[in-house]
């Protein structure tokens, strides 16, 4: 082989087997997906595992996603003054949403874009986005709404939602739950809402690691069909 990509589900797995895959080439180019930065720039201090280049799925779907569909033109598309997003789960798959839709919010014609987390832990992200992005108010409106964890994932903070978009409309919205089957259901879940209430928004985008579920990023969005499901992340996409 001239060159190794490594991509499972299961990151530990993966380090296993780049281990022996570097021991058996040792000068082949080895690339594998790891999801968590602060591990994978720390890759070389395992022993017998240096040289390996790592990316993350979830930011390449991201940044090819968003280069298909800008979040600011659908927000423009949808008369709206200022790009308004709800995130729902907020993983390392979520925080990804958030730091690539910044830089792809940086427009001189809408005002400081607005995120709407909805997750279990509510109270550790904002500690946690308090000391590691101490100024990250500057750059973003941020709305942390806790939901409790429930076996049924149809189960959301409705009420708190209606609010949030009442306030601001919502642009698009991002599912980002870690379970493939649970992060169907948020989505079509919510599908549901936004057409039951008559709100228009952009795509759902759903992070789906199983390809064929739903259409993929690169299907067309024209703004004429509201709250339409988009999945993301697919490792065969990779």
């Amino acid at each position: 082989a001239r060159h190794i990509v490594v991509a499972f589900s299961n990151e530990v797995s993966q380090i296993a087997a780049v281990r022996e895959l570097r021991s058996a080439a040792p000068a082949t180019p080895i690339t594998m997906s790891f999801e968590d930065p602060w591990f994978g720039e720390r890759m070389d201090e395992l022993e017998n595992i240096s040289g390996v280049r790592y990316v993350s799925l979830t930011d390449l779907a991201l940044r090819s996603l968003h280069w298909q569909h800008p979040p600011f033109l659908i927000a423009r598309t949808l008369g709206h003054q200022r790009l308004h997003v709800l995130l729902i789960g907020f993983g390392r798959a979520g925080e990804a949403v958030l730091n690539d839709l910044l830089l792809s919010a940086l427009t001189s014609f809408q005002g400081t874009p607005r995120v709407t987390i909805v997750d279990p832990d509510a109270a550790d992200i904002q500690v946690s986005l308090a000391q590691r992005c101490p100024e990250l108010e500057k750059s973003v409106e941020l709305t942390i709404i806790e939901a409790q964890h429930h076996a049924d994932a149809r189960i959301l903070p409705w009420d708190q939602l209606k609010k949030a978009n009442a306030e601001s409309p919502f642009s698009l919205a991002y599912v980002c739950v870690d379970s493939d089957l649970r992060a169907l259901t948020v989505a079509v879940s919510l599908q549901a809402l936004v057409r039951r209430e008559g709100w228009t928004i952009g795509p759902i985008c759903t992070r789906l690691t199983a390809a064929g579920a739903l259409p993929d990023s690169v299907s067309a969005w024209d703004g004429a069909q509201s709250a339409g499901l988009l999945a993301f992340g697919a490792t065969y996409d990779f």
